[in-house]
C-alpha cells in the first residue's frame, strides 16, 4: 500500500493483493522504519463506527477509516476509489493502484506487477 501526502491531502493506493487483504480482513497496514527504531505506520480499517472516510494520526499512525458497507463493496466492484466528504481534512483518496504507463528513467525502477492493468493501456472496444 502506497502513502502519498500532499498539502492538506492524503491518498492511499493499494495493489490487488493489498485490496484482497483490506477485502477479507477489513484492514490493511504498511510501515517505514527509520534509524533508531522509529517508525511510521499507516492503516486502512473498515468500520462501522464512522460515516465517511476519515483520518487521524497519533503515535507514529496514521490511520484511514471507511464504512464497512462501503469498503467491501469498493474492494469487490470495478470502482477507483473511495474519497472523504466535500470540505473534510484532511481530504482522503482511497484508490487502486494501477500500473504506471510512463516510466521515468532518472527514478527507482517500480515494481507494479501486481497493480491493476491501467485503463488507458485497454484497447478501446466498439
Amino acid at each position: 500500500m502506497k502513502l502519498r501526502l500532499q498539502g492538506n491531502s492524503l491518498r492511499l493506493r493499494l495493489s490487488q493483493k493489498d485490496v484482497a487483504r483490506f477485502h477479507d480482513t477489513g484492514r490493511v497496514d504498511a510501515v517505514l522504519a527509520f534509524p533508531g527504531g522509529a517508525s511510521l505506520t499507516w492503516t486502512l480499517e473498515a468500520t462501522d463506527a464512522v460515516r465517511t472516510a476519515t483520518a487521524t494520526h497519533g503515535n507514529g499512525e496514521i490511520r484511514v477509516r471507511v464504512p464497512s458497507a462501503i469498503a467491501s463493496a469498493w474492494a469487490a466492484s470495478n470502482d477507483v476509489g473511495i474519497y472523504s466528504a466535500a470540505g473534510a481534512e484532511p481530504a482522503i483518496a482511497i484508490e487502486k493502484d494501477f500500473q504506471c504507463l510512463h516510466n521515468d528513467p532518472s527514478a527507482p525502477p517500480r515494481d507494479d506487477a501486481d497493480a491493476y492493468p491501467n485503463p488507458a493501456a485497454l484497447p478501446e472496444t466498439a
